[in-house]
């Protein structure tokens, strides 16, 4: 396993210690009473028809990250050619560098933070995480190669 993928993954696992933890928290306050008791069957069908349709899926994950990470990845090249632009230490470009890389990295873990959420509420195998997640890893790591060929070319 790669060193970034298992750092990924740790950070997942964090979260979902944290998830946990406070999902089993409960309040003791209780729910008001409901006054309005116009809710018509209908509309609770409506309700539900609307919450099944979002139905989450590694796939879906997937997909939204994916999009996002493809969609950031060309705005922080051009932010990093506009900024480094002035730069003639080749050190503060390295750094610029990193922090859009990173800007990135935030994406991903978001994404596969989300899958071992779903994995763990579906009582998934860890494979089936593991793939999608290092999918998802696979694009990260094409887009930030976009920003360090920005640097490579930037630095020459």
């Amino acid at each position: 396993m790669k060193k970034k993928t298992l750092i990924a993954l740790i950070m997942s696992i964090m979260v979902m210690v944290v998830f946990a933890f406070t999902a089993c928290g409960g309040s003791t306050d209780s729910a008001p009473a409901d006054t309005d008791s116009e809710t018509t069957v209908e509309e609770q069908a409506d309700t539900d028809v609307t919450e099944a349709a979002k139905t989450v899926t590694y796939k879906s994950i997937y997909k939204k990250y994916k999009k996002k990470i493809e969609k950031k990845a060309p705005k922080l090249v051009d932010e990093y050619n506009e900024e480094s632009a002035g730069m003639s230490d080749i050190n503060e470009k390295a750094e610029l560098s990193n922090d859009k890389i990173q800007d990135l990295a935030k994406i991903q873990t978001e994404g596969t933070e989300e899958m071992a959420k779903l994995m763990y509420e579906n009582g998934d195998e860890y494979d089936t995480y593991e793939k999608w997640a290092n999918k998802l890893y696979d694009v990260y790591e094409d887009e930030a190669g976009k920003i360090t060929d920005a640097y490579m070319n930037s630095a020459m």
